[in-house]
């Protein structure tokens, strides 16, 4: 791969992955190179269920200094502010929030109003941690409040983890509950369209805690109202705009109750819908934020070309 990016001859190296900045010398030789910084590494490690407990603060202690030696001198942008805590030996970060294009959203949303379809919707990778079989359980006990709905589940999700979803599913009696897996984008937002509620129902971890969730952002454009962690920073989003209900992520009956309040007052869910849409175009458009991510693209490939003008 780097052999052919070299071949490319690129005034700007774009790397978006930790892996790959090992190579970032190489490549800084012929141009300009940026290191998309979308996760904290570190913090996650912390985190990770597949890591010893005993071994994963020397894995993060370690990913921290490799992060330093390896950026030294490079360009970074960061997909969270939050991300330059601890990291002031960043030279110059430019902050690119991972904000949706709102204006596709919008038309896919327009004319579905939430509750055209009597499902739940979720985007985003599929685990525990993010509050799928949380989703399950408190659809169950509104199935058995008479309230049947759906759940439309959509993400890049291990099989072992589909299988048990649908057998909690089944468990509860819910007949219409999809787990499709990863999709294409416009694919998987067409699924979502009219739903009662977007749900953002990620637990209180560390690399959670302090970012921004895309997820958020594509239900409010699609015009879904939301029902988030109480996180602050998710709080202050839903609460500013308000455009849905925030509940502690492991309280199966507060989901349960967010859930009846919005399915149950169709007037309420879509002022909502509205005003998180209003929200989304004014405050969380990717439009807003990619005139920086070129300008920084214009500047290192003028640079690399010497001054003269990169078409950019």
């Amino acid at each position: 791969v780097v052999k052919r990016a070299r071949a490319e001859r690129g005034a700007v190296y774009h790397l978006h992955d930790p892996e790959l900045l090992p190579w970032a010398g190489p490549l800084a030789r012929q141009g300009g190179v940026i290191f998309d910084m979308h996760e904290d590494l570190p913090r996650q490690m912390l985190t990770k269920p597949w890591l010893p407990r005993w071994l994963r603060p020397a894995l993060a202690a370690g990913a921290r200094l490799a992060e330093r030696r390896l950026l030294r001198g490079k360009r970074v942008v960061l997909a969270e502010a939050s991300y330059q805590a601890g990291r002031r030996w960043l030279q110059d970060p430019v902050t690119v929030l991972n904000f949706p294009r709102v204006r596709l959203l919008e038309e896919l949303g327009a004319g579905h109003p939430p509750g055209e379809r009597r499902r739940l919707a979720y985007l985003g990778a599929v685990t525990p941690q993010r509050g799928s079989l949380r989703t399950i359980e408190a659809l169950g006990r509104l199935q058995a409040q008479g309230r049947q709905l759906g759940f439309a589940c959509v993400g890049p999700v291990s099989e072992e983890h589909r299988e048990q979803l649908l057998e909690a599913a089944s468990g509860h009696g819910l007949a219409d509950v999809s787990v499709p897996g990863f999709l294409p984008a416009p694919q998987g937002w067409e699924m979502l369209t009219g739903c009662v509620a977007g749900l953002a129902l990620l637990d209180p971890q560390p690399n959670y805690l302090e970012s921004y969730p895309t997820k958020l952002f594509e239900y409010m454009a699609l015009g879904l109202p939301v029902i988030a962690s109480n996180f602050p920073l998710y709080r202050e989003i839903v609460s500013s705009a308000g455009c849905g209900l925030v509940v502690n992520p492991h309280d199966v009956e507060g989901i349960a109750t967010a859930v009846r309040t919005i399915l149950d007052d169709p007037d309420l869910a879509r002022q909502m819908g509205l005003r998180g849409r209003r929200a989304a175009r004014e405050r969380f458009s990717w439009e807003s934020e990619e005139k920086k991510l070129l300008d920084l693209y214009g500047a290192l490939a003028g640079q690399a070309c010497g001054g003269r003008n990169p078409g950019i």
